[in-house]
C-alpha cells in the first residue's frame, strides 16, 4: 500500500514538480538551512555512515553528500525509499559519487541496513508525517534497530499527532503520544539569524530535527539489534 501510494505521488507530481517530485520542501533554496545544519552534526559526531529515510529525489542530498565527502572522503551515504520512481531520479543525482548505495524499502516494514555502533547516523525527513501513525512508531523502531550511534528525526513543535492514510500529511509531534520521544537535542531545521532580539526563520518556525543517541532511544523503545532480528535487519 505504502509504494503504491508514494510511487503514485511522484508519477502525478502530487507534491509538485519542485525538488524533482519530492515537493517544495526538497528545493536546494528550501533545504539550505538543513542542509548545513546535517553538515554540522556529520562533522561533530565523527560521522563515516549516513542512513537517509527516506532519500527522495536526492535533489539537495546528492550535492550535500560531495560537500561532505570532501571533508570526509570515506564517508558512506545509504538512501532507502520506498518509491522506485524516487530512487531513480535519486540514481541520477549520485550519479558519479563515490560510496553511495540506494535501495527500495519500505522503512516501517522491510529490511533496513545494519550500521556500525559507532560513527553512524540515520537522518529522517519529512517522513512520519506522511504515515499512518502506526506505521510511523514501526518506522522509528526501524530506524532505531539498524544500531546506528544516532538518529536525526524532523518534528513540528507544537504539532499534532493524528492518524493519516498514506500520503496524507498532519505536523508529526514525537515529543507527544503515541511516540512521546526524549531527544538528546533540538534544533529549529529554518533558524537564520536572531535580529533585534527576536529569532528570524527563513521557513516554517514549528520545524524542528531532533537528535537522539542510538542507545539511549532503543532503551526507551526496549528495542535490542539481537531482538530484532525478525523484523528484517540486513547487514551491509
Amino acid at each position: 500500500m505504502a509504494e503504491a501510494a508514494f510511487s503514485g505521488i511522484y508519477a502525478r507530481s502530487g507534491w509538485s514538480a519542485e525538488g524533482d517530485g519530492s515537493g517544495g520542501g526538497s528545493t536546494l533554496d528550501y533545504t539550505r538551512h538543513v542542509a548545513r545544519l546535517l553538515e554540522a552534526l556529520v562533522q561533530r559526531l565523527d560521522v563515516a555512515t549516513l542512513l537517509d529515510c527516506p532519500c527522495g529525489s536526492g535533489v539537495w542530498m546528492a550535492p550535500l553528500v560531495q560537500r561532505l565527502q570532501r571533508a570526509r572522503p570515506a564517508l558512506a551515504y545509504i538512501g532507502v525509499d520506498v518509491a522506485a520512481e524516487a530512487l531513480a531520479r535519486a540514481g541520477g543525482h549520485f550519479r558519479g559519487v563515490p560510496n553511495v548505495a540506494l535501495r527500495r524499502a519500505d522503512v516501517a516494514h522491510d529490511a533496513l541496513p545494519a550500521l556500525p555502533r559507532k560513527g553512524s547516523l540515520v537522518f529522517s525527513r519529512d517522513m512520519l508525517q506522511h504515515l499512518p501513525l502506526r506505521d510511523g512508531q514501526l518506522a522509528v523502531r526501524a530506524m532505531a534497530a539498524t544500531g546506528a550511534e544516532y538518529l536525526a528525526i524532523n518534528s513540528y513543535l507544537p504539532g499534532n499527532n493524528k492518524d493519516v492514510p498514506y500520503g496524507g500529511y498532519y505536523d508529526v509531534n514525537l515529543l507527544l503520544p503515541p511516540f512521546a520521544l526524549a531527544p538528546e537535542w533540538c534544533f529549529a531545521e529554518n533558524f537564520e539569524h536572531v535580529c533585534g532580539g527576536s529569532a528570524r526563520y527563513a521557513a516554517d518556525p514549528h520545524k524542528h530535527l531532533l537528535v537522539f543517541r542510538g542507545d539511549a532511544l532503543r532503551a526507551a523503545l526496549d528495542v535490542s539489534r539481537a531482538a530484532t532480528e525478525s523484523h528484517g535487519v540486513v547487514h551491509l
